[in-house]
């Protein structure tokens, strides 16, 4: 995450990791945020996106309709989690 974006007060960056795939010839990259007091999760993953036969970053939360996304790079993807956290503290 970008040092002009930071994580509401009691979100902390579970794990960022990015890991090499040698069959697919290419690195991952998977992102996990954690909400300290309920154990809320937001996660992204790298995917391919069947329909634009593309690469894109999945954004997801922990609980129901936990789906918020594909964006086309990892600082979109970021903004993605960084808006559902900063609505989740504040509901």
């Amino acid at each position: 995450m970008s040092s002009k974006q930071e994580l509401p007060a009691d979100w902390v960056v579970e794990s960022e990791q990015t890991t090499y795939d040698s069959m697919m010839d290419r690195e991952y990259t998977t992102v996990i945020y954690r909400q300290a007091d309920t154990g809320m999760t937001v996660r992204i993953n790298e995917v391919l996106e069947a329909r634009a036969n593309a690469w894109g970053y999945y954004v997801h939360h922990s609980g129901q309709n936990g789906d918020l996304g594909i964006d086309e790079d990892l600082d979109a993807a970021k903004q993605t989690a960084l808006t559902f956290m900063n609505k989740s503290t504040t509901a």
